[in-house]
């Protein structure tokens, strides 16, 4: 299983103990992430926001044997306890999960172009 991971701020420039495999891309798919949060040690971060210009984010492929433990190695870096603040598509779900693919650019089409089989992200809506 081939699963990539969607980032945008710090996790990028410093994944930490995510296992990150190569280099982040910069054709992911256009979100809506804005400053909008102040994190636990006191500065403003980037979330998905609703209502927010959508722009483009990074997306890397995670060295995870299934969506489990990715899921896993991504909370562990954002210091996540509830593992559902995980976004994840597929989701399960049989009805579109995209609700922020107001660009016509989303990443659904894209993760399969890439041989992906599901991306994940923080949800840390506002």
């Amino acid at each position: 299983m081939t699963i990539a991971c969607l980032g945008w701020g710090s996790l990028c420039w410093d994944p930490q103990s995510l296992p990150v495999v190569g280099d982040w891309h910069e054709d992911g798919p256009f979100l809506p992430v804005e400053f909008t949060r102040v994190s636990s040690d006191g500065r403003i971060t980037l979330v998905l926001t609703d209502g927010v210009q959508a722009l483009p984010v990074l997306w890397a492929e995670l060295d995870a044997t299934d969506l489990d433990q990715a899921i896993s190695a991504l909370a562990n870096r954002e210091d996540v306890r509830r593992l559902g603040a995980i976004g994840r598509w597929p989701n399960g779900r049989t009805q579109s999960s995209d609700r922020w693919d107001n660009s016509g650019v989303g990443h659904r089409p894209r993760h399969r172009r890439r041989g992906l089989d599901g991306s994940e992200t923080r949800h840390g809506r506002t």
